[in-house]
């Protein structure tokens, strides 16, 4: 039998991936099961195929789980990219299996972006610049990016792959994610935060209002400072 962490920890993911309720598996999770992917990547080629995007979400699963396929740029995008024009048999295979996988989704050929789509396998993987390369993740790990790549450049990123110590990991593969596609796609899970703090210099009260995700900030707004027993 498994050790009982890892499977407490693989009944909890199942369960927020709406597979197991209670311990039982669901008719989600029985959907879930006919496709022969790891349970994120199946959680969202499914859910890809229900937004028009099966054919999309198949190709990204491919290329995570088929090591080399797309070449090794940083970028996913890039990745799925070379990878619909590679013209080896290898690449020629992989593209039927992931025709397949869409098939038992639910197909549909609807173009959305890549990172949007990463994100619906890890929501918890979305991640802001802080600048220089480095990105907080909504789950509050720390990450970091080559700075040569464009991607360290982009306001939000969808995280696939991270190494490393969990305060400040590398990231190897990543794709970018709109503020307008996570605002629309995880609008049930923003939360709006008011913080008033103390200004030293000017001996003063600030007030702001954030709407974050976990552990990022979407966006800031300078609020009057209104009198009250706080």
């Amino acid at each position: 039998p498994p050790p009982k962490p890892a499977l407490t920890e693989a009944c909890a993911l199942l369960t927020e991936l709406g597979a197991l309720d209670d311990g039982r598996i669901t008719e989600e999770g029985h959907a879930l099961r006919r496709l022969p992917l790891p349970p994120r990547l199946a959680r969202m080629v499914a859910d890809a195929a229900h937004e028009g995007a099966g054919a999309l979400g198949a190709d990204i699963a491919a290329v995570l789980t088929e090591r080399g396929l797309g070449g090794d740029d940083i970028d996913l995008t890039n990745r799925v990219e070379n990878f619909r024009r590679d013209r080896s048999p290898r690449a020629r295979d992989a593209r039927a299996m992931a025709k397949r996988w869409s098939e038992l989704a639910g197909a549909g050929k609807r173009e959305m972006s890549v990172g949007s789509i990463l994100s619906l396998a890890y929501p918890d993987r979305i991640a802001k610049n802080r600048g220089n390369g480095a990105f907080t993740l909504v789950n509050g790990r720390g990450g970091h990016v080559d700075q040569a790549s464009p991607l360290a450049r982009e306001p939000f990123i969808a995280v696939a792959e991270l190494t490393g110590a969990a305060a400040n990991a590398r990231i190897v593969l990543a794709a970018p994610i709109a503020l307008e596609e996570i605002e629309a796609r995880f609008a049930d899970r923003i939360e709006s935060r008011d913080e008033i703090t103390f200004d030293e210099k000017s001996l003063s009260l600030r007030a702001r209002r954030s709407r974050g995700l976990g552990a990022i900030a979407l966006s800031e707004q300078t609020r009057r400072v209104e009198t009250s027993d706080e």
